[in-house]
């Protein structure tokens, strides 16, 4: 699609440690991080997505270190616990906004 507002296979991706090739919309933007943990490309940039595919493909220590900085990236910023902590922390702000 032409917009994306999480990402959550992109995230499911990056848990797993896989280098990531995503397109450079909505929330894919904050979840890949360009040469960190994956790659982003221009949005329906076919010669683009080719290219990072044939770079992944050959440098398997590139892909390792990607996959590595992926892993680390989701267990810093996505875990069950930073999910609720944020969604709490929004309903708190709903919550005193009110009063």
């Amino acid at each position: 699609g032409e917009t994306e507002t999480l990402g959550i296979v992109a995230v499911e991706a990056i848990a797993c440690g896989t280098p990531t090739i995503a397109s450079s919309v909505g929330g894919l933007v904050d979840v890949v991080q360009h040469g960190l943990n994956g790659f982003r490309v221009k949005q329906k940039n076919s010669k683009d997505i080719a290219e990072k595919i044939d770079l992944i493909f050959s440098k398997p220590d590139l892909v390792e270190k990607l996959g590595k900085n992926a892993r680390k990236y989701a267990q810093d910023n996505y875990t069950v616990k930073q999910a609720v902590d944020k969604m709490m922390n929004a309903y708190k702000e709903v919550l005193d906004s009110k009063s």
